[in-house]
C-alpha cells in the first residue's frame, strides 16, 4: 500500500513553487553592473517543521562563489542576492545540514537520512540587466518508509534494517550516490517501525554505462539476538518492490512515503 506523504506535515511543503528571478536594479546599461537573484517561495513555508534553507551559488565557472542562509519567513517575503553576469549554478537544501567532503551529501552507515527537500538550477546570465523567471521545481531527498510486521515471537528480541545501494546525493546537482546506506527502523508506540531513506536506484550504472550492480530495491531484514552468541541474525529479507503492487518508482521528482504489511 503506497501512502501519499501530501497527507502528513509535508502537505505545505511538497507543491510549493520556488521562483527565481534575476534582474537589474540600475537603469543605466553599464556591463559591469552586478545583476539580482530573488528568492521566494509561496506561499509560506510551514516555520513549525523547516527553519531554514540553505543555498550555494556559483559563478564564474566555479571560480566564485555564495551561500546564502534564508528563513521561511524571509523566503515568504522575498529575498535578494547580487550576482556577476555569466554561468551561475545554485543548489538549495532544507533540512539538510550535514555536507560529507566537498562534491556530495552522505549518510553516515547507521544513520537515517534527514527529513528533506532540495533544488536545482543552471543558469548562463548573458548580461548584467538581464531579466529573467526561472521556477525551481522542489525533489525529495528522503521518504518515509513504515514497516508492519506480524507474527512475531514475544518471547524474542527482534530488530529491522534496511539496506540499500545509494547514500546520498551528489553536488551541485542532487544526482543520486553510490555508496552503502544502513539503518535501523526504530518502532515506535504503535508497534511499526519507522525510517526515513534516501531516494534509491533498482540498477546501478558506471559513467561508460555499463551495469554495475542491481538491488531490485530497497532491502528490509529482519533480525532477531541470538543471545548466545550475543549478536544479531538475520532471519528473513525483502526487497521493498516484493512488498508493493507494482514496485516503486524512484524517478520521481516528489516521493510518497511508503507503508509494507509482512506477516511472518
Amino acid at each position: 500500500m503506497i501512502v501519499n506523504r501530501f497527507f502528513g506535515f509535508v502537505l505545505s511543503l511538497a507543491f510549493l513553487p520556488l521562483a527565481l528571478s534575476c534582474q537589474s536594479l540600475v537603469l543605466e546599461d553599464k556591463a559591469d553592473c552586478p545583476a539580482h537573484v530573488y528568492l521566494q517561495t509561496v506561499p509560506r513555508l510551514d516555520e513549525s517543521v523547516w527553519s531554514n534553507m540553505y543555498f550555494d551559488i556559483s559563478m564564474k565557472g566555479g571560480k566564485e562563489s555564495k551561500s546564502v542562509v534564508a528563513s521561511v519567513n524571509e523566503l515568504y517575503k522575498g529575498h535578494l542576492v547580487d550576482i556577476d553576469k555569466g554561468q551561475m549554478t545554485l543548489v538549495g537544501l532544507c533540512g539538510w545540514m550535514t555536507v560529507q567532503g566537498e562534491n556530495k551529501l552522505a549518510i553516515p552507515v547507521g544513520t537515517q537520512c534527514p527529513e528533506s527537500v532540495g533544488t536545482y538550477a543552471n543558469r548562463i546570465l548573458r548580461k548584467s540587466d538581464d531579466t529573467f523567471t526561472l521556477p525551481l521545481p522542489l525533489m525529495s531527498l528522503s521518504v518515509n518508509l513504515l514497516i508492519d510486521i506480524s507474527g512475531l515471537s514475544e518471547n524474542k528480541a527482534y530488530r529491522v534494517m534496511v539496506r540499500g545501494d545509494v547514500d546520498g546525493y551528489n553536488l551541485p546537482d542532487l544526482t543520486i550516490h553510490s555508496g552503502e546506506f544502513v539503518a535501523e527502523a526504530k518502532k515506535d508506540i504503535s508497534g511499526k517501525y519507522r525510517v526515513r531513506v534516501p531516494r534509491q536506484a533498482d540498477a546501478l550504472f558506471t559513467d561508460s554505462g555499463s551495469k554495475a550492480g542491481t538491488t531490485g530495491s530497497l532491502r528490509i531484514e529482519l533480525e532477531s539476538l541470538d543471545s548466545d552468541a550475543g549478536k544479531w541474525v538475520t532471519v528473513r529479507g525483502w526487497n521493498l518492490s516484493e512488498l508493493t503492487p507494482g514496485g516503486y518508482d524512484w524517478t520521481e521528482p516528489i516521493l510518497e512515503d511508503v507503508s509494507v504489511l509482512i506477516t511472518i
